[in-house]
This record gives C-alpha cells, structure tokens and sequence, in this order.
C-alpha cells in the first residue's frame, strides 16, 4: 500500500483510531478554532472520539444559539422583516449602484432578519 497523505499525517498505524482522530482533531481546532469545521473534519473517526467532538458541536451551537435567535420579544423588535425590493433599493444604495444581484447581497450582508430573508 501506497503512503498516502493521512498516514503521513496521522503517523503510523499501530496508533489507535481514537488516539489519531483526536490528534487530527486538536491539530485543526489550533488552526481554524471552529468547533463546527472540526466536527466535520472528525467525520471519518469512529467510537469514543468521534462522540466528544459531536458533544463539543453540540454544546457550542447551544452556546450560540442565543446570540442567533433572540428569545424576548423586546430584542426581536430590533430588527424587523423586509421585502426583496426593500433589500434591493438599500443594497443599491450603500453599492452605489443597482444591479441584479442585489437581493443576495443585501441578504449576506445582514441587513434583513427573520422569515423574509429564508
């Protein structure tokens, strides 16, 4: 068999799976610090490791789970549904232009929350 590149990365194999699994992961949690991209890297790793970084996805999408979706009434007033048009015009107006992508571009950019922008 061929030395590819997760054996180089990963060392030899008399190292066990969970042991390599978690290796590889602290190696892409030190580069990226993304919990989500190391639950995705982690994906091929099986047993003991793969349920803590599962865990870990788990407890950081609840951590950010407020942040994303306010709770109280009062904080879902700050921002407010609008309209593709709407999107389009304010988009038009910060580019200084009007083009045909600028639903997306108001989309990405944040300016419109809730249902409206789904």
């Amino acid at each position: 068999m061929v030395m590819g590149w997760d054996r180089i990365r990963n060392g030899p194999r008399r190292i066990g799976r969970a042991r390599r699994a978690s290796r590889s992961a602290a190696r892409s949690s030190e580069l990226t610090g993304n919990t989500a991209v190391l639950a995705g890297r982690a994906g091929s790793c099986h047993g003991r490791a793969r349920r803590r970084v599962n865990r870990q996805h788990v407890r950081a999408r609840r951590a950010s789970w407020p942040v994303s979706r306010p709770s109280s009434p009062a904080s879902r007033l700050a921002t407010r549904p609008c309209s593709l048009g709407e999107m389009a015009r304010v988009t038009a107006e910060l580019a200084g232009e009007s083009t045909g992508n600028a639903a997306v571009l108001a989309g990405r950019a944040g300016l419109c929350h809730g249902r409206a922008r789904r």
